[in-house]
């Protein structure tokens, strides 16, 4: 009984660790370079600042029979965030694309992706499809790009790094290399992302941010209305706000305790003239922040609606942190230094030598495996002597 239990159990678990380490895919990595150039991409360069839309993308309702985390129905919901004032609201289940707004100009399809043991999590946004491969057990650089390159397969979506700095999902390392996605959900309850995200534009990533309550309980109201993210969409359209999330015409939003939903500080303007980054803002910051390379502050303006930065031919880029009497934070995407135009991203060249060696020591491991088990069945059958009478 023990040997038809063990058995299986065990051939599923040195198969999942076979494919995952020995049988997938390896790539030739290399050390990035940063922005360059002497020109400056600006993001915000022709936005409306009054075309912005109010956005949450990862909440959880109800699903799978109660098998995962999330209370409450989807129309619970859109109603909790229609009342805050949000334009969008995605439902954001793992393996799950909810239809419940699917009539709506804005509605917006989307799921979690993953369900490994340490959260390395994916958000997909403006998909029709699920992916439902993954890779169980703690992943290695190269299995978080082949992923990456599985997703990336549908080019109309927007692929999201959930919460990368929760439960080590992802090592900061890893931004120094992956690629083949669009925003890292630095803004979210449990953990804020700043160092992957700088070291992600450090390394000459085009990489934006967004901001998410990623609610698992709306009945309790529990983290709701906490984050946002503001989009730049005049057509009110999902294309629109997927255009836009690629684009980093968006920033993210911290909302703070004494902060009104409805009277939340807006981006006015956002423009670069030769070498001088000029912000406009709604109402005062007691703080507008200038971060570089690394993280690191280059200058602060105290108590301004309008602050400026000249740009430092050491800075590759540059990005904005707004601080309101609220608590409420706002965080832009990066000004980047650039040649003038930006290419498709390469892809990372498999490393075929590697992986054809992982592939033989994997096939070997697993002959071993079977060759243990044939030996314990053939020893498990062998008649046992026990004072000169044979029990079988």
């Amino acid at each position: 009984m023990i040997r038809k239990f063990l058995i299986p159990l065990t051939a599923g678990l040195v198969w999942l660790v076979l494919v995952q380490y020995f049988l997938g895919e390896r790539f030739e990595w290399h050390e990035p370079a940063g922005f360059s150039g002497m020109q400056f991409f600006n993001p915000y360069q022709s936005v409306d600042g009054a075309a912005w839309l109010k956005c949450n993308f990862h909440a959880h309702s109800h699903a799978w029979n109660g098998l995962t985390n999330g209370h409450g129905t989807p129309n619970d919901i859109h109603d909790a965030y229609d009342s805050l004032g949000y334009d969008v609201h995605a439902v954001s289940n793992y393996h799950e694309i909810d239809t419940s707004l699917s009539q709506t100009s804005t509605y917006m399809p989307a799921y979690e992706h993953g369900y490994n043991v340490r959260k390395t999590h994916q958000q997909i946004l403006g998909g029709k499809s699920i992916l439902w491969n993954d890779y169980l057990f703690p992943q290695t650089l190269n299995n978080k790009q082949s992923i990456l390159n599985e997703l990336g397969k549908d080019t109309n979506t927007v692929i999201v790094l959930n919460h990368p700095a929760l439960g080590n999902g992802y090592a900061v390392n890893d931004f120094k290399y992956l690629t083949g996605y669009d925003c890292i959900e630095v803004l979210n309850p449990s953990v804020d992302s700043f160092e992957e995200w700088d070291v992600a534009l450090t390394a000459g990533k085009r990489i934006n941010i967004v901001g998410n309550d990623d609610i698992h309980n709306v009945i309790s109201k529990e983290r709701l209305g906490l984050m946002c993210t503001y989009v730049q969409s005049k057509e009110k359209s999902t294309q629109s706000i997927l255009k836009s999330l690629k684009n980093g015409q968006g920033y993210a939003a911290k909302i703070g305790p004494y902060q009104e939903h409805m009277r939340m500080p807006m981006l006015k303007e956002l423009r670069v003239d030769k070498e001088v980054i000029t912000i406009n803002l709604s109402q005062t910051a007691v703080k507008v922040s200038f971060i570089g390379e690394h993280g690191i502050v280059r200058k602060e303006a105290m108590n301004v609606r309008t602050a400026q930065y000249r740009i430092q031919n050491t800075d590759p880029y540059i990005r904005i942190i707004a601080t309101f009497p609220t608590g409420t934070k706002l965080y832009f995407n990066p000004v980047i230094r650039f040649s003038g135009s930006f290419g498709p991203e390469p892809n990372i060249a498999k490393n075929n030598i590697e992986m054809g060696l992982y592939r033989v020591m994997g096939i070997l491991l697993f002959g071993v495996y079977c060759c243990a088990v044939w030996l314990w069945n053939r020893r498990s059958k062998r008649p046992i002597f026990v004072n000169s009478t044979l029990l079988s």
